[in-house]
């Protein structure tokens, strides 16, 4: 009902980020339709701070934020990033290569320098 009565007020659709191996989900409610970078979960903003000018193979973003199984960094941290457009893929025709790497986006790069202040 909740969410039914926000889109009724015209904002935008909600976010879900759902973590079975936690057993947690979050919705987040976008408050403005021209919102310049979007809000980004916990997991996917200590993401965004391990990119630098070079595309970041997986296995070192999965180090980089501290994390060791698969599933829960894919689910996580690194999908939910590729859908927010905040994050792309070097080899997008082939998602499983092993030379796959990720790079900012130009929406990651304004949120990167849109929240210097909380890194």
């Amino acid at each position: 009902m909740v969410l039914n009565q926000w889109q009724a007020l015209g904002h935008l659709e909600p976010g879900y980020d759902n973590d079975r191996s936690l057993k947690t989900f979050e919705i987040r409610l976008p408050l403005a339709k021209d919102q310049v970078t979007p809000q980004v979960t916990e997991q996917v903003g200590k993401l965004l701070w391990q990119f630098g000018n070079k595309p970041v193979d997986g296995k070192s973003l999965m180090a980089a934020v501290g994390i060791s199984h698969r599933p829960t960094f894919l689910y996580s941290y690194l999908q939910p990033a590729l859908n927010a457009g905040l994050v792309e893929m070097t080899i997008p025709d082939k998602p499983r290569s092993s030379k796959q790497k990720y790079h900012l986006t130009d929406k990651g790069k304004k949120w990167v320098e849109q929240n210097q202040a909380e890194k």
